[in-house]
């Protein structure tokens, strides 16, 4: 029996026979597969939209069974295809902007879900601007978490005014995504709104910015320890597995 067409490139890249599924899956995996892969290289475009590899995810879904599945066939996890299906949880009004890709970060659309579906067209109209990058709509949601109420715009403009006084940086290393909650609430506590964020820069390793308040936060619960600043960050951070300012 003729093999169908696009299956040898998918095993061979994959290193897993491709399996009894129909043609519309094997397609929508391809292209599944060449979008995730070139998510891996910076500065190279995605030949599709996010929008449509969401669509494309969710039809290899059907066809081999189960995420997990497609994840294996495309050889990443499958955290990082639930990130590509994220565009379908946007406000109605940004849809369009990510279809005709004028926003086409997969972090930024992740992280404005992470927003009520109201602030995500004032969020959008930032990131179209200028005003914001993706990694000012992630330090947005634990600020909207603590600020229900708030004005969006007002919110908009505390993350931009800390990210211009953003001083101090520091990077430390953790096994797994699971500790940064709790590392990001132990910052949190010693440093308050001086925290700006916690985001991953690579690999294993995580980078809290802080605000020249929270610089001077940490400084002063050191003291107090009678710690210096690093050994200080050691303890904090455990049980992360190290740190270096």
């Amino acid at each position: 029996m003729a093999r169908r067409q696009g299956i040898p490139e998918v095993a061979a890249l994959t290193k897993r026979p491709p399996g009894p599924i129909a043609g519309d899956a094997d397609r929508a995996l391809s292209l599944v597969l060449a979008n995730t892969r070139m998510a891996e290289r910076p500065g190279v475009r995605r030949p599709h939209s996010l929008p449509e590899i969401a669509s494309a995810l969710l039809s290899a879904k059907a066809g081999y069974g189960g995420l997990k599945e497609v994840a294996n066939r495309v050889g990443i996890s499958t955290e990082m295809l639930r990130r590509f299906l994220s565009v379908n949880r946007l406000h109605p009004a940004v849809l369009p902007l990510v279809r005709a890709r004028r926003i086409d970060s997969l972090n930024a659309v992740l992280y404005m879900t992470a927003l009520p579906a109201d602030d995500q067209p004032v969020v959008a109209e930032g990131l179209l601007s200028g005003k914001l990058s993706g990694t000012d709509v992630r330090a947005l949601a634990p600020l909207r978490g603590r600020s229900p109420r708030a004005d969006i715009r007002k919110l908009i403009e505390r993350v931009v005014g800390s990210r211009d006084r953003t001083v101090y940086a520091i990077v430390f290393t953790m096994g797994s995504d699971d500790l940064l909650r709790s590392v990001t609430d132990a910052l949190r506590k010693v440093c308050g709104d001086g925290l700006v964020e916690v985001r991953r820069s690579g690999g294993h390793q995580y980078k809290a910015v802080l605000s020249r308040q929270g610089l001077k936060s940490l400084r002063s619960a050191a003291q107090k320890a009678k710690l210096s600043l690093r050994e200080y960050m050691k303890r904090l951070l455990s049980p992360a597995v190290g740190c270096h300012s």
